[in-house]
């Protein structure tokens, strides 16, 4: 088994022993769910809100790792293999960050939900902008434009691009966290700005290819 696997299997276990320790002293409504503001706004049962997240886990794993097998591009998903295994990690390890976040705001500690968010996103935008960095072409993961799926420089080119893009999204999450209220609203709106402008990127670059291959044929 890979490293990157063991680690995700450990970190769900991690999610469950706390889950299990915690509920004693969480409440017999616990509040689930937050506005981007940071303010509760949503409760569940205690069982629930200890949890989803957790076999919310489990499935997402076990998803994550049965979807590359189907993909016809196998040559290029066994090259992606560690940095694929170590994404599907860095997804499962912000949600138990968020797991952890929703039982401490329960257990009593005083703090701001969306600044804590953010600061989880600018982990999770970078480890997506390594990996954007190193994955080579596939219908799984990274920016799958069909323009890209369908070239290879495309592709490159666009996660090149994908890369500095949601690294620089790290940065605005993790200084965005000291500006309270639209701490949350910074990191997903730069998150967006980012996946609009691969996806115009990678079709004009397809574009130039392909209006390349028409003029030689002309």
């Amino acid at each position: 088994m890979e490293k990157s696997t063991l680690a995700t299997v450990a970190l769900i276990a991690l999610a469950f022993a706390i889950s299990l320790y915690s509920y004693p002293a969480m409440p017999e409504m616990m509040a689930t769910h937050w506005n981007l503001s940071g303010v509760a706004n949503g409760f569940s049962g205690r069982i629930f809100g200890l949890f989803f997240l957790p076999v919310l886990s489990i499935f997402l794993f076990a998803l994550l790792i049965c979807l590359p097998r189907t993909d016809p591009l196998q040559e290029n998903v066994r090259k992606n293999r560690n940095v694929y295994g170590w994404l599907v990690f860095s997804i499962l390890a912000f949600m138990s960050y968020i797991h952890l976040l929703v039982i401490l705001w329960n257990a009593g500690f005083v703090f701001s939900m969306g600044q804590s968010i953010s600061l989880g996103l600018a982990f999770l935008f970078y480890a997506m902008g390594l990996a954007m960095e190193r994955l080579e072409r596939n219908w799984f993961a990274g920016i799958r434009t069909p323009w890209a799926i369908n070239d290879d420089r495309v592709w490159k080119k666009t996660h090149y691009l994908g890369g500095k893009l949601f690294k620089a999204c790290a940065a605005v999450a993790a200084i965005g966290s000291f500006f309270g209220e639209i701490a949350l609203l910074l990191s997903i709106a730069s998150a967006i700005a980012s996946a609009i402008a691969c996806a115009i990127y990678s079709y004009l670059e397809y574009l130039k290819i392909d209006g390349g291959k028409k003029s030689r044929k002309k």
